[in-house]
């Protein structure tokens, strides 16, 4: 009895174990794959979202230009106070009046045919929300394609500075046996100057390896939006077809900058038709005036 309740006790810790290193172990000694980088970049590119502000505010345009064709409805309010004195003639005593006007005017406006040009506008609105949202797409593209040119410099940056490091323990080892051997005398201090000079190199290479590598990590971290972690080689590319013009063909066709391109030539040739209409007007205003009128004043 003891002795399950135990392996039932064990399996538990086993499977405990694993799940408490995934959960407290650090990103950086987490696996990060070309998926999580191209997810990072997608989330945190500040450059998408100032496009993304651009397509709704195209999308606005098309509501302003459809209310264009709705009827219109203003009114204005004014509030006038006349005071002063007036005198008949030269003999009669001056008489101050005061005098209150309110007003409200309603005025209503109707576009009853503008030759179409209205809906010309509302169309050609329409091609700018499409070209906006094909640019969109390109800078979508663009910055995907980033995230996988940083995700590859890390990868190369790295093992740049392995291949360096390698070399530099490599010539390390031969400078020493060349001391070794001008010590018994097989080879001369020409020799050992020769090997020193190697060193010296690689270790500048080194250098300049661990400074592009540098540069790598921060070109990654502004693109994804963090550090690289532990990164994992990319996996194979898929098969492509090898026909040449198909796939220029097929850029012609798809890519987003063409499209962006031909829905703004349309909405050019839109906004060129002629806006000449007839609109009616309509209004009706209602004024009030109150006023009194007050004795001589003392100078009359």
């Amino acid at each position: 009895m003891n002795l399950t309740h135990f392996s039932r006790s064990l399996r538990g810790v086993v499977v405990a174990i694993p799940f408490a290193f995934a959960v407290f172990l650090p990103r950086q000694a987490l696996a990060e794959t070309l998926a999580d980088a191209l997810v990072g970049a997608y989330e945190t590119s500040g450059l998408l979202d100032q496009n993304r502000a651009l397509l709704r505010a195209a999308d606005e345009d098309v509501a302003s230009a459809k209310a264009a064709l709705k009827p219109v409805l203003r009114w204005a309010g004014g509030l006038t106070q006349n005071f002063g004195s007036t005198r008949a003639s030269s003999l009669a005593p001056a008489q101050s009046t005061d005098s209150l006007t309110a007003s409200i005017n309603l005025i209503g406006e109707l576009l009853l045919y503008d030759f179409g040009a209205s809906q010309y506008r509302v169309e050609a609105t329409k091609e700018a929300v499409l070209a906006t949202r094909q640019t969109l797409l390109d800078i979508e593209q663009r910055v995907l394609l980033r995230a996988v040119a940083a995700y590859m410099g890390v990868i190369e940056a790295s093992d740049a500075v392995a291949l360096r490091n390698n070399n530099l323990r490599l010539l390390t080892q031969e400078l020493q046996a060349a001391r070794d051997r001008f010590d018994v005398g097989e080879v001369t201090s020409t020799d050992i100057a020769i090997a020193q000079a190697q060193l010296a190199e690689a270790r500048s290479g080194l250098a300049g390896a661990e400074g592009a590598l540098m540069q790598a990590v921060e070109e990654y971290r502004n693109v994804v939006g963090r550090k690289p972690g532990n990164l994992v080689p990319p996996p194979q590319l898929p098969n492509i077809d090898g026909n040449l013009d198909a796939a220029k063909a097929l850029a012609v066709r798809q890519h987003p900058t063409v499209l962006a391109a031909q829905h703004q030539v349309a909405a050019a040739r839109l906004d060129s038709v002629p806006r000449n209409g007839v609109t009616l007007f309509f209004g009706h205003g209602l004024a009030a005036v109150t006023g009194r009128r007050l004795s001589p004043g003392p100078w009359g």
